[in-house]
């Protein structure tokens, strides 16, 4: 069988190695019979988080894969937001002292301050043809929304008014910006002509209504709204009509960032407990959450590129079918050799040589791991395991890399 090696085994259980030539954008886990995929097909969404202490900036996969931080400073980044064609992130900065924008490659080189006025400069939005930023500045006196040219020059301020205004959104066609507005005593969405005029409030409520952002096809705005006590995602059509609730729970949830393709919105929500990012569908549907790491992450910016082929990374765990099982997709940029561990008690417990490409890796409790289970499994019912997985990257010559992943693995009842 093309691409199939020994067989390593995790758990007593026998598994396929399977090894993908460069060309192979994904060997999909589940062996034959499996569809291939492309392992980013979704994007990439780039996020904030504090998870090492302090707040910096990270990219995922769209399925919640390959976390990848891109700022390192004791200071505050945040706020990212792609370019369109996804080759830079602008995001807000204290690394200097006073909130400033910042824009850097989408591999989180080359990062370059644009602002300097000393005030709160943040909230940057990219304008859909690449060469212009919006964002919020204090550098008047109060909170009004700027324009700038992408590499920091001809910083011009739009709105004119004594309130608070922030969070511009450009609309997909260049010509008008969302923002958010305490004009009429609390948070309303306003849309103003990419040149300052026509400024009109889209909607009239007694709600609180805010971080406006605009949907791929134009058609309609997200948003937050606070009402009868909290925080949830709505939409509404680009003119005001048709306002819709999305989210329903108790807990504070905001912050949308639209899918490429428009039919899903990311968000954060603290449902947990604290801020994580979730995904649901623009039409409605269960969140899915991306994030797992019991810290604060928040502020996304979804974009259809791919990271990097050279990088190694690991997709988001996913249950096989008989929840026993876990699978992860795994990327290697090169030859070498993969090693999977327990990340708490180091223990190897799979190993093999990878090829270039995307390897599949399923992982099984082993039965010390499975005898420390809910012991409610002796009578029948579903019983679950948590470990870590460390899965180190060994390349032919270079320097080794690792990533850790929580599993969460469901026995299935005995019968």
């Amino acid at each position: 069988m093309p691409g199939v090696n020994r067989r390593p085994t995790i758990g007593g259980r026998a598994l396929l190695r399977l090894a993908a030539p460069a060309a192979c954008a994904l060997c999909w886990l589940g062996g034959a019979g499996s569809a291939p995929a492309a392992l980013h097909e979704d994007g990439v969404i780039a996020f904030t988080s504090d998870r090492d202490g302090s707040s910096e900036i990270y990219v995922m996969n769209a399925d919640g894969g390959c976390q990848s931080r891109l700022t390192h400073n004791r200071s505050y980044d945040g706020f990212p937001d792609f370019s369109a064609d996804g080759s830079r992130i602008a995001f807000r900065s204290s690394r200097h002292g006073a909130s400033e924008i910042y824009v850097m490659n989408a591999d989180g080189s080359a990062q370059t301050r644009l602002t300097s006025s000393g005030a709160y400069d943040g909230g940057p939005a990219w304008s859909p043809d690449g060469k212009r930023i919006a964002f919020r500045s204090s550098r008047d006196g109060n909170a009004e929304i700027y324009v700038m040219n992408a590499d920091g020059s001809a910083q011009t301020r739009l709105t004119h008014d004594p309130a608070y205004d922030a969070a511009p959104a450009w609309s997909p066609d260049g010509e008008r910006i969302a923002f958010a507005s305490h004009r009429d005593g609390h948070s309303q969405i306003y849309v103003i002509n990419a040149d300052g005029s026509g400024e009109a409030r889209l909607l009239s409520t007694d709600t609180w209504d805010a971080a406006p952002e605009w949907s791929p096809d134009g058609e309609r705005i997200a948003f937050d709204r606070h009402r009868d006590g909290n925080w949830d995602i709505h939409l509404v059509g680009a003119d005001g009509s048709a306002p819709t609730r999305l989210t329903r729970t108790p807990h504070v949830e905001g912050g949308p960032a639209w899918s490429p393709d428009g039919e899903r919105i990311a968000f954060r929500s603290d449902r947990t407990g604290v801020n994580e990012i979730y995904v649901i569908r623009a039409a409605g549907s269960r969140p899915v959450r991306l994030t797992t790491n019991g810290a604060n992450d928040r502020r996304t910016s979804w974009q259809p590129l791919r990271l990097p082929s050279s990088r190694f990374c690991v997709g988001a765990p996913r249950r096989d079918r008989d929840r026993g099982r876990v699978r992860l997709r795994v990327r290697v940029p090169g030859p070498g050799r993969m090693v999977v561990e327990r990340s708490r008690r180091v223990k190897r417990f799979a190993r093999w040589t990878a090829e270039a490409g995307v390897v599949g890796v399923a992982v099984r409790p082993r039965g010390r791991v499975e005898s420390r289970l809910d012991a409610r499994a002796a009578r029948g019912e579903r019983a679950i395991a948590r470990l870590g997985a460390r899965l180190t990257f060994r390349p032919a010559g270079g320097r080794p890399r690792t990533e850790v992943r929580r599993l969460r693995i469901a026995k299935a009842p005995s019968r």
